[in-house]
């Protein structure tokens, strides 16, 4: 978003529950510290899971607050009722996302997602320029078995941190796993991820993608290629990704 000087005004849209509550917490607090000149235009929290069929009184706030993106963490039929609503209301605003990308989003949105400008923020897709050939071929290889686009390369690392974590403390109990997987490293899609000993959550880089109909790799979902894929617009760092923690885990 800082660096993006066509982003004056952003509106956030998010689900009323936890994590929506959270999202929009953390956005509001890294907008102030990194985003001192782009104003928050709008800020409202839905009734989550499926509840709002209809969202045009939401694009009408949106349009008329003048929002050049809207930064969403919503996922399932709340992104994407949001989505196809902007897109047969023809919203200039930008679409910032974290799920944006998930198969059963994009076959949801289906023709409109080519109507919107859409970005997310993770860990992988297929199109970016120097996946490793082992992650590809999974890609590939899983696309062949379940006709369905592999989108969380992060479910990957686990299965693999989780047995290594095994075999070195020769044990499948909880206990010595959980000791054996603090500061564990692990290579990433985009380098070395690690398993931060302090309160157990992954360290990693992270990429921003928008979606196109410039590819190599279509996006897939149950089989049908829906015409569109992400391209990487740019990868943060994992020193840049990893924030303190306030987490005082207490060990048994």
């Amino acid at each position: 978003m800082s660096r993006d000087s066509s982003i004056k005004k952003v509106y956030m849209l998010n689900q009323n529950y936890a994590y929506g509550k959270s999202f929009q917490a953390a956005a509001r607090r890294i907008m102030a510290e990194r985003t001192p000149g782009i104003e928050l235009v709008g800020d409202e929290l839905i009734v989550p899971f499926g509840k709002v069929q209809d969202f045009t009184p939401f694009i009408a706030k949106i349009k008329a607050s003048g929002a050049d993106m809207i930064l969403t963490g919503n996922w399932g039929p709340d992104l994407v009722r949001l989505v196809k609503f902007a897109a047969g209301a023809n919203l200039p605003a930008q679409f910032y996302t974290i799920y944006g990308g998930l198969t059963s989003s994009v076959g949801g949105y289906g023709a409109d997602a080519a109507k919107v400008t859409m970005k997310q923020i993770n860990e992988f897709h297929e199109n970016h320029a120097d996946i490793p050939a082992d992650v590809s071929q999974f890609a590939m290889d899983y696309l062949g078995k379940y006709q369905d686009t592999w989108y969380s390369d992060r479910h990957r690392w686990v299965i693999d941190m989780l047995s290594a974590a095994m075999n070195k403390a020769g044990s499948s109990d909880a206990i010595p796993v959980g000791r054996a997987l603090e500061g564990m490293t692990y290579q990433g899609p985009l380098g070395e991820v690690e398993m931060r000993a302090s309160d157990h959550q992954i360290q990693t880089q992270l990429m921003v993608s928008s979606l196109t109909k410039d590819y190599s790799h279509p996006i897939s979902y149950k089989g049908k290629d829906f015409g569109l894929a992400f391209a990487t617009d740019g990868v943060i760092s994992r020193a840049d990704t990893t924030l303190p923690t306030t987490c005082d885990m207490k060990r048994p």
